[in-house]
């Protein structure tokens, strides 16, 4: 069930096949502007040293879309990738992941194909990117640009073209929230800085979009001058919401660790369909008050790297709905699962959780119900289970998701 092999460059090509998903190892040093994906969802998994491509629909692998050789050796953090206007704007940097010190970053352009544009990214000294989320132009931007945002936002998605736009990278080694220029690429202050404090970006990662609050996750972490990254007993990781008029940051929560975990490290953040049936009252999630925002109607779930799914309302002050145990019996070994997990995304009827074995770092997508649910293969040991890409070392340490839609196409791709 296991594929042998790294996601690392190799001249060998090995394929080994799963029950519903076939994993390739090799890599392609450079990656070429093909239209092999155009017509088709993609689910983009991010490992150690490369990023894979999934049919999003059948699990099937399509093969590597970017690896260390394309972003001149840099590495990604867990939910750096944010797609707009054809193009995908990936927060790289200079180190290996899941390391305990920080490095210089970048935020690099490609096409939905995995070719390389340029770099975006002036004015600031970036440390370690880890999340990334293009937001309608802030109204207290520092920017000395005269635009602004006239246009409501689409929930996770932002105004409708990048002039009127930010894009909001989360330093993990600055403690801030960044914003640069949407189209220029230039520096324009903080969204929101540390302050010492659990209801500020202490070790900044996944973030959401919603109407014009800015969800964010945070380890509860401090990275010292000399880029150790910390974690100081009076901080909690959290779950902030930040007003994108007032910039006023509020603590949603800083939770207790989910089942079968012992601690809490919050890392992604997505949105349920309206009105989706998550096995909570109604009552809870909003759905009572006859509003006309379907947005207020909503749930988000939040990933955990320790284990745990929770379940927020989007409508304030954004209770916690539930939690799911994200553990289960492993029917190779017949022990529970010691997995560390990644980003969240949801697609249709499914959420997806990057996940990884603790021991070995072999990686996997794990795939759920709305209500949190197993729905992973239907074959093979893994049935019953959410597992539903891998395990492998093909996915070494997988720790990122991105699902690219039929609309992500590079400018050569457009008719």
């Amino acid at each position: 069930m296991r594929a042998l092999g790294l996601c690392v460059l190799s001249a060998l090509l090995i394929s080994v096949s799963y029950a519903d998903a076939v994993i390739t190892d090799s890599i392609p040093a450079d990656s070429t502007d093909s239209n092999t994906w155009s017509s088709k969802e993609r689910l983009l998994v991010l490992c150690k040293d490369s990023i894979r491509a999934f049919d999003l629909a059948t699990g099937a692998d399509q093969g590597g879309f970017l690896s260390k050789a394309s972003t001149s050796g840099k590495t990604w953090g867990l939910d750096s990738i944010a797609e707009n206007d054809g193009l995908l704007y990936v927060g790289t940097y200079y180190g290996e992941a899941g390391a305990s010190t920080v490095a210089p970053g970048a935020v690099q352009v490609f096409t939905c194909n995995g070719r390389y544009v340029r770099r975006f990214d002036q004015g600031f000294d970036l440390k370690t990117p880890y999340g990334m989320q293009f937001i309608p132009t802030t109204s207290t931007s520092s920017s000395s640009s005269s635009n602004s945002s006239s246009s409501s936002s689409k929930a996770g998605g932002g105004a409708a073209h990048k002039k009127d736009q930010q894009l909001v990278v989360s330093g993990l080694g600055n403690d801030a929230l960044v914003l640069y220029n949407g189209k220029t690429g230039q520096f324009e202050g903080f969204l929101a800085q540390a302050a010492n404090s659990t209801a500020s970006p202490q070790g900044p990662n996944g973030m959401l979009l919603l109407d014009r609050t800015l969800f964010l996750a945070t380890e509860g972490s401090v990275t010292t001058a000399a880029g150790e990254v910390t974690f100081p007993s009076y901080l909690q990781s959290a779950l902030l919401a930040i007003d994108l008029d007032s910039k006023a940051v509020q603590l949603v929560d800083a939770p207790s660790p989910a089942p079968n975990a012992g601690y809490v490290s919050l890392l992604g953040i997505a949105l349920l369909p309206p009105y989706a049936n998550i096995g909570v009252s109604s009552a809870r999630t909003g759905k009572t008050g006859g509003g006309r925002n379907p947005n207020k109607h909503r749930a988000m779930v939040v990933s955990d790297f320790a284990g745990g799914l929770r379940y927020y309302s989007t409508s304030p002050p954004y209770p916690l709905l539930k939690v799911v145990d994200t553990t289960f019996i492993d029917p190779a070994t017949g022990k529970r699962t010691n997995f560390n997990y990644g980003s969240v995304r949801v697609s249709g009827r499914y959420i997806y959780l990057a996940a990884f074995d603790a021991a070995t770092l072999d990686g996997m997508v794990l795939r759920y119900k709305l209500d949190g649910s197993p729905a992973g293969v239907t074959q093979g040991p893994y049935a019953g289970t959410p597992v539903w890409i891998g395990p492998s070392a093909g996915l070494s340490r997988a720790i990122g998701l991105k699902i690219l839609n039929k609309g992500c196409r590079s400018f050569k791709e457009r008719p």
